[in-house]
């Protein structure tokens, strides 16, 4: 229990201290990643485009040894119809995790199995109320059986980094109409 609590507070610690949203998700992983004790982690962020809800793969973490695949061009830009029931669970804001083995999806196994990845587990990110992404870890070791209180302490920092994320959205808003008030002279700044 002890490095759960660890990784939540590092983790937080990191999505209020830094400046930079990019800067603040990559810790924010890292420091999931090393202290609960898994080979990967990483960040996959919705994207529409031309009408269809896609996922690109934008941060990692991992353990030393284990292979990166940030930039891996089969991993960004994939259709959630390729993995069936992924943003089914995921929209509904509930966890996904289990044994690759086990998955019946042939491509999702695939694809996970070419990772050397033999457990995993998703949570989605909300912003704003609506489905920003998904954080996922991968142990590449052994076939972990998750626990219910570490999907649950994952599960909350993703609603922390939904925060955030929401947090720099309006900060950006608010920044953009104040710039728009002092162009047109409206503003007494």
């Amino acid at each position: 229990m002890n490095h759960l609590l660890k990784a939540i507070s590092e983790a937080n610690n990191h999505l209020l201290k830094e400046e930079n949203i990019n800067s603040a998700l990559q810790e924010c992983i890292s420091a999931l990643g090393s202290n609960i004790l898994v080979d990967r982690c990483y960040i996959f962020k919705n994207e529409t485009r031309d009408g269809v809800l896609i996922l690109n793969y934008e941060y990692e973490w991992c353990k030393k040894d284990v292979v990166p695949f940030i930039g891996n061009p089969e991993l960004s830009g994939i259709p959630y119809d390729a993995f069936p029931g992924l943003l089914e669970t995921l929209i509904q804001n509930l966890p996904l995790y289990g044994l690759v083995c086990e998955n019946e999806n042939e491509l999702f196994r695939e694809t996970m199995e070419m990772q050397g990845i033999k457990s995993y587990l998703f949570t989605p990110i909300f912003s704003n109320g609506q489905f920003w992404g998904w954080i996922g870890f991968d142990d590449c070791e052994t076939e972990r059986t998750w626990q219910e209180e570490e999907v649950n302490v994952i599960h909350t920092v993703a609603r922390y980094i939904g925060i955030r994320l929401n947090q720099d959205e309006i900060h950006s808003e608010l920044e953009n109409a104040l710039d728009e008030l002092k162009q047109n002279g409206n503003g007494i700044l």
